[in-house]
């Protein structure tokens, strides 16, 4: 059965019942909190006092002014409750931390005509298992904003009852302030091509082609991702590439276009039938095809992933090595590139989305079911919300609400993952590419695991170059920081010309 608020949602392809009547008219700004770390941080499980701590932080914005009325019915309890998800961020647990350092950023949204003070409470999760269910609460104190709109850093250190520290820092930024605008993306315009118009659904190509330029850059969107990007698309094509985006099956604008697997938005970014990426390979084939019918000889292309973009790169790579194909590709920039499971809930949860999720595929369980509660689908996306006060994209081709993992689409990349790594052991395989490569990632990464992002990189090929960002979201090139955004953007400059893309 589908969530109760699915048809709302998708009569509304624009989403406007999320961006009016959840958020509202009020102007959303933004506090940003840079958590850095702890210094002897106190263990307080209740049962020794040495007991190791597993602590984490939490910070919200708490009114300290009257705001909107009390919630009067269901909907409005449930918009009240959601916009107070915008404005709280909670970090991970650090296992057995005296010394911990997070080094992470959030951005908490705020309505801008109501004043707000800043929660800050550091909690010991451990405290669940032997205080009667109640964790350790270590530090709860709040502290006053920056001023509205004041982009310098204020530095804060707390103090426990035990001496030791916390430390962090925020800033705020006006809601006008974007890494991306609506402007910025209406003045990058591209082309857009369906690859296969007799199929009701199905990818599509956005293209931008400038008659002078003698290399092109081939780019595959992540899962659930969207052409969101000009201040990149702009330095493709100052350094003069053609620029083919691939939208492959039920993803970016196949949903504007209506090109969705049974017609059913809660599908975004499912592999299709089978359970495999085999349907994208064949997105990506003629996607080649169409570039190679152009009419234009390109004397260098590059292959530009993100997140499972660089999955289904490295899967359509294998492929085409089993048959016999020469990737066309002189090298890749791979932006985070999903190589393993990452923050997904802890060990117990990659175990059963590797294993327990797979075997009930093969088992006959359908590949289209939804892995997660169906209470949560429908629901508002926090994560895409912060994303989107920042960078304005295009909501009827990427959701503002919640959208599954379906049992398909974790099957498919389990399968890859094990391919890779089977390639990798194989001392009579060759390399998965010869070609340079770059991989870039985030500590700040918070769909995957930054550590394991780079040492996947090693199962690739040889001639490989990591850069390890800090303060980055999974998107690097989509970050919170304005600086961040320049340095990626620059990092990835530098690679090009040193990897003889100049």
């Amino acid at each position: 059965m589908l969530p109760t608020e699915f048809a709302r949602v998708t009569s509304d392809p624009t989403n406007e019942s999320y961006t009016s009547g959840f958020v509202g008219d009020a102007t959303w700004d933004r506090v940003h909190f840079h958590l850095l770390g702890a210094r002897n941080v106190p263990t307080a499980d209740g049962v020794t006092g040495d007991w190791p701590s597993d602590p984490y932080v939490l910070a919200e914005l708490v009114p300290s002014s009257a705001g909107e009325p009390a919630a009067t019915d269901e909907q409005a309890a449930s918009r009240v409750a959601f916009e107070k998800t915008l404005g709280t961020f909670k970090s991970r647990a650090v296992a057995d931390a005296v010394n911990p350092d997070w080094d992470v950023i959030d951005v908490l949204l705020y309505k801008r005509a109501v004043s707000y003070t800043l929660r800050v409470a550091v909690v010991d999760k451990d405290g669940g298992i032997f205080s009667g269910g109640a964790d350790d609460v270590l530090l709860d104190t709040t502290v006053e904003l920056p001023a509205a709109h004041s982009t310098a850093w204020t530095s804060h250190t707390l103090s426990f009852s035990n001496g030791g520290t916390l430390s962090f820092r925020c800033r705020t930024s006006a809601a006008e302030d974007k890494i991306v605008s609506k402007a910025d993306v209406a003045a990058f315009p591209l082309e857009e091509v369906v690859l296969d118009p007799s199929s009701p659904v199905g990818g599509a190509l956005q293209t931008r082609v400038e008659e002078a330029n003698t290399k092109a850059v081939f780019w595959v969107l992540g899962r659930n991702d969207v052409f969101m990007h000009p201040h990149l698309g702009k330095l493709f094509a100052s350094m003069g590439f053609d620029i083919y985006i691939l939208n492959y099956l039920n993803t970016g604008i196949c949903r504007r276009l209506g090109r969705m697997e049974s017609g059913n938005p809660m599908l975004n970014s499912h592999v299709g039938p089978g359970a495999s990426f085999d349907a994208v390979n064949a997105e990506v084939d003629a996607a080649l095809a169409h570039i190679a019918g152009a009419g234009k000889q390109y004397a260098k292309m590059l292959c530009y992933a993100h997140s499972t973009g660089g999955t289904i790169m490295l899967n359509w790579l294998l492929e085409a090595r089993a048959k016999g194909v020469t990737a066309p590709f002189d090298g890749y920039a791979l932006n985070s590139p999903n190589m393993d499971w990452g923050w997904v809930g802890g060990d117990v949860a990659e175990a059963v989305l590797e294993h327990a999720v797979t075997k009930l595929v093969s088992w006959g369980v359908k590949d289209s079911d939804w892995t997660v509660p169906q209470g949560l689908l429908g629901k508002p996306n926090t994560w895409c919300f912060k994303l989107w006060s920042q960078v304005e994209y295009d909501p009827t081709a990427k959701p503002l609400y919640r959208t599954p993992l379906t049992a398909g689409f974790v099957k498919a990349c389990t399968d890859v993952y094990e391919r890779v790594d089977a390639c990798y052991k194989d001392a009579k395989q060759p390399p998965i590419t010869d070609k340079p490569f770059l991989v870039m990632t985030s500590r700040g990464d918070d769909v995957l695991v930054a550590e394991e992002t780079v040492s996947s990189a090693e199962k690739i090929g040889p001639r490989r170059t990591v850069i390890e960002m800090s303060n980055g979201r999974h998107d690097v090139m989509l970050s919170s920081e304005p600086p961040v955004v320049n340095a990626a953007l620059q990092y990835l400059r530098a690679w090009m010309e040193q990897a003889d893309f100049e």
